[in-house]
């Protein structure tokens, strides 16, 4: 069983925050998403859980 992040923890990683983590990853595949879809006039409720190997994907994909 794969090792799962928090946003938290891979925003501390990259340096980055976790907004920025929420952006990017939130809709790759592979990424669980524990929320909320929330409608109008309810603000959605995120909880993502990141597994290591989605992430080690995503910076060889995405490394300059």
């Amino acid at each position: 069983m794969p090792d799962f992040l928090t946003p938290a923890d891979v925003a501390r990683l990259l340096q980055v925050s976790e907004d920025t983590v929420y952006r990017r990853m939130g809709s790759l595949p592979g990424v669980i998403n524990l929320g909320t879809e929330g409608d109008l006039p309810k603000r959605r409720y995120r909880v993502l859980r990141i597994p290591r190997p989605v992430l080690e994907k995503f910076l060889v994909e995405n490394a300059a």
